[in-house]
């Protein structure tokens, strides 16, 4: 299948871009940056022993939650998907 290829680069850029995201609320939550802190199991920790889940995070953000973006490049030249 081609959708794979296609999509999985566009997939991985939204979940980075989420991650980021993600993150940089947390670290605004516990007081740090957000290059300090380590995402695991539905926590995120910084190194000091300050943490906080993923949904404590995600509650303070509201109902427009994390997004990420991501684009497909299309199709290369002279590739077709049937």
């Amino acid at each position: 299948s081609a959708t794979a290829p296609t999509m999985a680069p566009a997939v991985r850029a939204a979940a980075a871009e989420a991650r980021h995201r993600l993150l940089a609320a947390a670290a605004d939550r516990l007081g740090c940056r957000a290059d300090e802190l380590h995402l695991s199991a539905g926590e995120i920790a910084a190194g000091d022993g300050r943490r906080c889940s993923v949904a404590e995070v995600l509650a303070g953000i509201g109902p427009e939650g994390v997004r990420g973006r991501g684009a497909t490049l299309g199709q290369p030249d002279g590739v077709t998907v049937r």
